[in-house]
């Protein structure tokens, strides 16, 4: 109890004198229930409580048992109210005040009491204050509680010697987050913890050039934890730090407007305690001069209102202007602590303000060159879409803008948007997702460059198409009213047109190769309609059957039959063929005799040759009427592609 009153700064209640009837039990009970459990009733509250303390410090009064009970209830709501509101000091003396070294009463609200104050001295830590003011009461209550606590109690102390232990060798060690956390989790409110969470955060939000933001909002967290629960112990410079801090981390680590709270902003917070604290002035001032210039980032990161072309900015130019190609205008004197920044433009200035803040907050002089932030994602994201609406010539200083942005958001979303700018394959999904719904423009922006690559050169993957167009459908984006969703838009449409137009040239060309190949078919079919030779006589290569080359002589093809008439002729065999052999020998005759009968024919011969060669050109004989009307050629029946009708005649057509 000492530890907290010093803690806290315990303020004693104001004393009354009160006459008897004052004291009437059911009077102060009504009063007490007409009450609201609010802020606003925190005096009504006090004044009450010390007008019960009164009555029961006055002789034994006839509603002495009453009364008591009734200051428990008092005090029990009193300092629920003051918790809700923050005020934990408080809260502890009205809680210490109402058990006053009682043990003994069996009354609900002053057991309600013992188990809040006891689950605030584990929030603080102290443990001690547990031992001898709250368990001798609360394992009354449940004997199970104490070995509760005593666990926890060993859990905690552990935690925190292995903390200190690793702590004084090694800030950097990975493992202290997750102990951070463990004893987070007990004892949230210790203030010797909270400090060293802070020291570790600061040495550790920054891992392979990017801000972790994870950690950032731990940080900012810790910072936060000291303003409510410490306030009153802590000196009015130390609170002034604090809230700049925090801003610091809101405005840079995280890329939040601190303004957007209002006047529960930790700046504004900042100058109400004091009007003149040169860094909160100038952090506000230089917060006021970027909200003139930028546009809402909620906007820019709204799909929504991206689609609907919402986020509208008078002049993108003058945005490019302030930050790129004008002279640094910002005036930031206090922030800079006197340091002289050499740099050309805005963008360079606040990434040597970046580097001192920070430096200033973490203690770390070293920073990595390129380090990843929010705000200059943020920043880089509003000069890429700038760049969008700008002509030919003045966007030469910002498209770098748009690819850095892509670094920024993540390694992972530039390499995948390089991917498929190479080949035309489509986003992964889950890129495609992350962007619309965290930067939009960027998301149009990489479609856009990909489209163009790919309608350009007409090559591509036909899903790169399909994902796009899917993408467009299910998010309406035919009806945006941005510009540059509409250009792309009409980009797709192009693209859409030229490869339909593509296709069916393809299908023509297709489609005359099919017709050509069957002209051919026609003729070869003519041919050997004319020349008497069948579709399986011309498909045999009878000089490859009989071993000779196309130009042998007439005297080599006698000469090669000879021989294998011999080589094959059943007389010749020289032994018993089974069935199975003397079905083959006879096929092989058979070809032999087939292939000489039209090579020992000149005429024959020379038909054979133009209609595998597929050069002769049909010279009608007598004879194909003939084997017209035997049952000849009777058209193709089973259509072509590309939508001919099957069952062309091609006689008719061509006056047979």
């Amino acid at each position: 109890m000492v530890v907290l009153r010093k803690l806290f700064g315990l303020v004693p209640l104001i004393g009354f004198t009160i006459a008897e009837s004052t004291c009437e039990y059911k009077a102060l009970s009504n009063e007490a229930q007409s009450l609201k459990n609010d802020i606003d009733s925190l005096n009504s509250y006090d004044t009450l409580i010390s007008i019960v303390e009164e009555c029961l410090v006055a002789d034994k009064h006839k509603d002495y048992d009453d009364l008591i009970k009734l200051s428990y209830q008092l005090y029990y709501k009193n300092g629920l109210i003051q918790l809700s509101a923050g005020r934990y000091h408080k809260a502890v003396a009205l809680f210490e005040r109402a058990l006053g070294g009682n043990t003994n009463t069996g009354d609900s609200y002053f057991l309600l009491i013992a188990k809040k104050l006891q689950q605030i001295y584990i929030d603080f830590g102290l443990w001690s204050n547990i031992t001898s003011t709250t368990l001798p009461i609360t394992e009354k209550i449940d004997p199970a509680l104490k070995e509760t606590y005593e666990e926890r109690q060993r859990v905690y102390h552990d935690t925190l010697n292995r903390i200190k232990e690793t702590f004084s060798k090694n800030k950097n060690e990975q493992h202290l987050e997750e102990l951070f956390d463990s004893l987070t989790e007990i004892s949230p409110y210790n203030r010797e913890v909270i400090y060293m969470a802070i020291d570790y955060y600061n040495a550790n939000i920054i891992t392979n050039n990017r801000v972790d933001l994870t950690r950032v909002i731990k940080l900012k967290e810790k910072y936060e934890t000291l303003l409510e629960v410490h306030s009153t112990s802590l000196t009015l410079n130390e609170r002034l730090e604090t809230h700049f801090k925090i801003s610091v981390i809101q405005i840079f680590l995280l890329g939040q407007d601190p303004l957007i709270q209002g006047s529960s902003s930790h700046l504004r917070r900042c100058l109400n305690i004091d009007m003149d604290y040169g860094p909160c002035k100038d952090l506000i001032k230089l917060s006021s001069r970027l909200n003139k210039v930028n546009p809402d980032m909620r906007l820019v990161k709204d799909p929504e209102a991206y689609k609907n072309g919402h986020i509208i900015i008078e002049d993108w130019k003058n945005v490019v202007d302030f930050y790129i190609n004008n002279k640094p205008s910002l005036k930031l004197f206090t922030l800079m602590k006197g340091a002289k920044f050499d740099t050309k433009t805005n963008y360079d200035l606040l990434k040597r303000l970046q580097f001192h803040l920070l430096s200033t907050l973490t203690g770390q002089q070293e920073q990595p060159e390129k380090l990843i932030t929010m705000f200059f994602v943020n920043l880089d994201v509003i000069l890429c879409q700038a760049s969008s609406f700008l002509s030919k010539k003045d966007k030469k200083e910002t498209s770098k803008m748009c690819l850095h942005a892509l670094s920024s958001i993540g390694l992972e979303t530039k390499e995948a948007y390089r991917e498929s700018l190479s080949n035309g394959s489509p986003l992964p999904a889950e890129t495609v997702i992350d962007l619309w719904n965290s930067y939009p423009h960027m998301l149009i922006y990489t479609m856009t460059n990909i489209v163009k690559k790919y309608g350009k050169k007409q090559r591509g993957s036909d899903n790169l198409v399909e994902q796009v167009s899917k993408f467009w459908n299910e998010n309406n984006l035919r009806e945006s009213k941005n510009p540059y969703v509409v250009n792309l838009n009409n980009l797709m449409e192009k693209v859409d047109k030229n490869k339909r137009e593509q296709q069916f040239r393809q299908q023509q060309q297709q489609q005359q190769r099919f017709f050509q190949q069957q002209q051919q078919q026609q003729q070869r079919y003519q041919q050997q309609q004319a020349s008497g030779l069948t579709d399986s006589q011309t498909a045999k290569n009878y000089y490859q059957i009989l071993g000779i080359k196309p130009e042998a002589s007439d005297k080599e093809i006698r000469k090669a039959y000879l021989s294998l008439t011999k080589k094959y002729h059943p007389d010749k065999q020289g032994k018993q063929l089974s069935e199975e052999e003397e079905k083959k020998n006879d096929e092989k005759m058979s070809e032999i005799n087939e292939a000489y009968e039209v090579l020992n024919d000149e005429e024959k011969r020379k038909e054979y040759d133009s209609i595998r060669s597929g050069s002769r050109q049909f010279q009608p004989r007598n004879n194909f009427r003939t084997n017209q009307r035997r049952g000849g050629y009777q058209g193709f029946q089973g259509g072509f592609p590309g939508g001919f009708p099957g069952g062309f005649p091609f006689g008719s057509g061509f006056g047979f």
